[in-house]
């Protein structure tokens, strides 16, 4: 039982000091967060859900990537296991890791269950450069 969780607004960008937004600014997004089929519960991100750092070495060499990241929450909301399923540049892993243990979840409680049991979602997140 997937669920498609369409997020907008969940982005970060990098200023530059006392210039504002840079051409081709990089912008990092959360594209889409998937529950998995063998999730005891469902699981919707909250607000706080800060996005990786978009590595300064790939901005310079302009380079744009994905990362597919597997998310063990627990009743309480909050990540506690973080594995990478699939990443477009080994560099945009590390950062990933560090902010998407950062992230906390409300669990919807499932139809006659007595309590919250975690969840195991999917989420892929964007780094890309906005060309406005």
């Amino acid at each position: 039982m997937a669920i498609l969780l369409a997020l907008s607004g969940c982005q970060s960008r990098m200023a530059t000091a006392g210039a504002g937004l840079m051409p081709n600014t990089p912008v990092v997004t959360l594209e889409g967060t998937t529950v998995l089929p063998e999730s005891p519960a469902q699981a919707y991100p909250s607000a706080t859900m800060p996005m990786p750092l978009f590595p300064f070495q790939l901005v310079r060499a302009g380079i744009a990537g994905e990362v597919e990241v597997k998310l063990a929450i627990d009743r309480d909301g909050f990540v506690k296991e973080a594995t990478i399923v699939r990443s477009s540049q080994q560099d945009f892993e590390a950062p990933t890791l560090i902010a998407v243990k950062q992230w906390r979840f409300i669990e919807a409680i499932l139809p006659g269950a007595k309590e919250k049991l975690g969840a195991l979602v999917k989420c892929r997140i964007k780094f890309a450069f906005d060309e406005s």
